[in-house]
């Protein structure tokens, strides 16, 4: 698809919810797409202004999560119209939104040092930092796992919240900068950089 047949350009992120749309974020906006026709996503008054798409995350029970830049914060798609999902203390773009599986969403904020790790749950905000145990520095991934720890990629480290615990705690393994996480289908945790890919833990540890 090229951009005489509607596709937008300057793509940041991709996900699919889960009534089988595509969304589509980037400098352009926010377009949902139906294999079909790409559709931009109008937002509601309190969002009326150059939407800039830096993150997406498509909730299980529905809901389409967008991070954006320029220090808009987080907007949510949900009932058929786009809002602002208040998130407080915004920054200047958003690095990574990540469900958990209580069902809240995660929000890395970039562009600072500290205060860059959020949660929604519940109908409200929660802030996390040092005293959370969140190290300083830039924050580009958060990833909860499904035995329900959340690991945060720093820029040359690792921190990870155990299941259960209340602080995050370093983990004794370096890496280089804009690292990746994912998880396979037995509950293995890998590790993606410059040095290449690899399992760092496997399900409870």
């Amino acid at each position: 698809w090229g951009m005489a047949g509607g596709a937008p350009s300057r793509i940041n992120a991709i996900t699919q919810s889960t009534d089988g749309f595509l969304w589509i974020g980037g400098v352009e906006g926010l377009v949902r797409f139906d294999g079909v026709t790409f559709e931009p996503v109008a937002a509601a008054k309190v969002l009326r202004h150059r939407l800039v798409v830096s993150a997406l995350f498509a909730a299980p029970d529905g809901p389409v999560w967008a991070g954006l830049a320029r220090g808009r914060g987080v907007a949510v798609w949900r009932a058929g119209r786009l809002v602002d999902a208040a998130m407080p203390n915004p920054s200047r773009e958003v690095n990574d939104i990540a469900g958990d599986r209580d069902g809240g969403v995660w929000v890395a904020r970039g562009g600072r040092e500290h205060d860059t790790l959020a949660r929604y749950a519940g109908g409200r905000w929660r802030e996390f930092g040092a005293e959370d145990g969140v190290p300083p520095g830039p924050l580009w991934q958060v990833f909860p796992t499904r035995d329900g720890a959340v690991w945060l990629v720093l820029t040359d480290r690792l921190a990870m919240r155990p299941p259960g615990a209340a602080r995050f705690q370093p983990v004794s393994l370096e890496t280089t900068g804009r690292a990746n996480l994912a998880e396979d289908a037995a509950g293995g945790l890998w590790l993606s950089d410059m040095r290449g890919i690899r399992r760092i833990a496997g399900p409870g540890g």
